[in-house]
């Protein structure tokens, strides 16, 4: 062999010799926990870590968990680098305190195993993948620039991240879920596929809120959920952001969403709805709706400077007069659609107190079968307005284009509601 070719063979093996072994989500080979000696012991044994080093920090680099049993313990200051962990029933703690998991890899698990790790604080998971893995917790803990993995595509094959309050930044998930019982923030993240899910599993006074995050092929979002607030800020859904059974008690806040079709007729709220700086686009030609919600459920709704290319419907989950609304009771006091831009716009079958549109451009306008106190249209252009079986109160409209009246209690005549 030539000598130059050789000492390019050479060089190229010395370097291939100096990088680490890559073995699945880390790069150095890893040992099995038990082959850490004392520090195997400490996490084994909480009282016994604090006894003989207190509160010192630890570093467990490239550790494998697989068939060690970690059952009722108690860990804490701990920086786990690099390891893996199963997601089984072998580790099922009841505290973890003052944690880092970094470049961790979780999972995968046998059906319906998990991870549990007690009550946390100061936890903190950073750049970890949960590969198919259920993982469980109680209070607060971080995730971030994380990735969950499921690469099945079955709706009754999911993995879930269970904890109280959970923050997750610039994460990225397929086909998982996500519960908290306490708090739910994701930040500038991005869900994928349609089957991935927030909800929690009991009414609580959890705030979820959805900040600056993508939803790729999303067809259910929000599923049977009870968050007491829920905010939807500066999100894109590339698909069909869809809410299943989710029920707010306090107030849904959609602002600054873009690119997409969002679709809330499978929640509420109570109290308040608000809408505001949304640009509503449909994602095919089969889209019926751009944009959907229950605005009449709420005891406040309000729908300001939003435009779509399309249908906007805010009231009802049924356009058959032999329906009865999917909730309940109506309880609106106030609708407010303000400064909006729509072609065709949809608020039949509300019952509210006082409906008002003010500075709108609306092509279509439909509020039929509908049970208004007063109904106020305020510097408002619309080409079609159908009144169809409305009964208000008392009439406002400045009207601009034709007006479609059939068995309402409107009088085009004069403008007021007709006598009985």
């Amino acid at each position: 062999m030539p000598s130059k070719t050789r000492r390019r063979l050479l060089t190229r093996l010395s370097t291939l010799a100096a990088l680490p072994l890559l073995t699945g989500f880390g790069f150095a080979r890893k040992k099995n926990i038990r082959e850490f000696g004392r520090v195997y012991d400490y996490l084994r044994d909480g009282q016994l870590r604090l006894k003989e080093i207190d509160k010192k920090r630890v570093t467990i680099e490239n550790a494998e968990f697989n068939g060690e049993d970690f059952i009722n313990g108690y860990w804490g200051y701990y920086d786990f680098v690099n390891c893996h962990f199963p997601a089984s029933y072998i580790i099922q703690l009841i505290q973890t305190v003052g944690c880092n998991f970094i470049e961790c890899e979780f999972g995968p698990s046998r059906k319906d195993d998990s991870i549990g790790f007690g009550v946390c604080r100061d936890v903190l998971f950073r750049r970890c993948k949960f590969n198919m893995a259920n993982v469980g917790f109680g209070g607060p803990a971080d995730f971030e620039a994380c990735e969950c993995v499921n690469p099945d595509p079955d709706p009754n094959h999911r993995y879930t991240l269970n904890g109280g309050k959970m923050l997750l930044t610039k994460c990225e998930s397929t086909n998982y879920s996500y519960a908290a019982d306490e708090s739910l923030v994701l930040r500038d993240c991005t869900m994928r596929k349609g089957s991935s899910k927030l909800y929690s599993n009991r009414k609580s006074s959890a705030d979820y809120q959805l900040i600056s995050s993508t939803f790729e092929d999303a067809e259910t979002i929000l599923w049977p959920s009870y968050p007491k607030n829920l905010t939807i800020s500066r999100c894109v859904a590339k698909g069909i952001f869809r809410a299943q059974g989710c029920e707010v008690e306090g107030t849904i806040l959609l602002e600054h969403l873009s690119a997409g079709h969002f679709d809330l007729w499978g929640g509420a709220s109570s109290q308040k709805l608000h809408v505001k700086d949304c640009q509503f686009n449909a994602i095919d030609e089969k889209t019926r709706a751009y944009f959907r919600c229950i605005g009449g459920y709420s005891k406040e709704t309000l729908i300001e400077r939003v435009s779509a290319g399309g249908l906007v419907n805010l009231t009802t989950a049924t356009d058959k007069t032999t329906e009865k609304f999917r909730y309940p009771k109506a309880q609106n006091d106030l609708f407010i659609v303000r400064g909006c831009k729509i072609p065709h716009l949809k608020i039949n079958w509300l019952q509210s107190a006082n409906l008002r549109l003010e500075n709108c451009e609306i092509g279509q306008l439909e509020i039929r079968d509908a049970q208004i106190g007063k109904l106020e249209i305020v510097n408002t252009k619309f080409d079609r307005l159908d009144l169809s079986r409305t009964v208000a109160t008392e009439y406002a409209l400045d009207a601009s284009g034709e007006i479609v009246d059939t068995g309402s209690n409107y009088d085009k005549a004069t403008g007021k509601a007709r006598k009985k």
